[in-house]
Formats: structure tokens, C-alpha cells, sequence
């Protein structure tokens, strides 16, 4: 079974990006931003607090069920982070400032306005 989004060994040279596509790369990443933080820390926590009712009701495994959880989810956003910079073009095209600078119809416009 293959995954779409797993991160590749860390000597596994990974292609850079269009500009375009780093947008993509930049949203996809903050679509599964959430479900990165929140999945571990839901299912760890209720596993914790599940724990914690058979044993006494102490919160301890509670806490170390978060802790884990976010120890995790800083691992996986870590690696994942470094899998989109790892990709990004080195160097990108420079932006154009002005409308005028974009669009030579518009900047034809003002001079004939001016």
C-alpha cells in the first residue's frame, strides 16, 4: 500500500517545485496543519484519560497522553516542513511592484493619462 504523503528517506534526493506549485505546496501543508496537531492530541488524550479511569482517576496518563501527542506532532510537522523547503526553488522569479509593472496595457493607461 503506498502513501501519498510520506516523507522520503533523508538521502533521497526530492525534485524542486514551480513557483505555482510551491503556492500548492504552502496550502496543502496548511490544510494538514490541523489534522497533524489535533489527530494525535484527541486520540492520545482519550487514550490517556481511558487509562487514567481504570487506574484512579489521576490525569497522569492524561498528560503523558498529550505530551506524546504533541512531542509527535512536532516530529511530523518538523519533517514535513522540511520536505516543502527541501522542494522549493532556490531561487524564485523577482515580483513585480506596481499594477503597471504587470500589465504594459495598464501602464500605457497612465502614461496617456499623465
Amino acid at each position: 500500500m503506498s502513501h501519498s504523503h510520506t516523507t522520503p528517506p533523508a538521502d533521497h534526493h526530492v525534485p524542486e517545485v514551480s513557483p505555482a506549485e510551491s503556492n500548492a505546496l504552502g496550502v496543502e501543508f496548511a490544510m494538514e496543519l490541523g489534522s497533524l496537531i489535533a489527530v494525535p492530541a484527541v486520540v492520545f488524550g482519550l487514550v490517556g484519560r481511558l487509562i487514567d479511569k481504570q487506574l484512579g482517576d489521576s490525569h497522569l496518563f492524561f498528560f503523558l497522553g498529550l505530551a506524546l501527542a504533541f512531542a509527535g506532532s512536532f516530529t511530523a510537522i518538523f519533517r514535513k516542513i522540511k520536505v516543502i523547503t527541501d522542494r522549493m526553488p532556490k531561487v524564485l522569479p523577482k515580483k513585480k511592484h506596481t499594477k503597471e509593472e504587470a500589465d504594459p496595457e495598464i501602464a500605457k493607461e497612465q502614461e496617456i493619462l499623465h
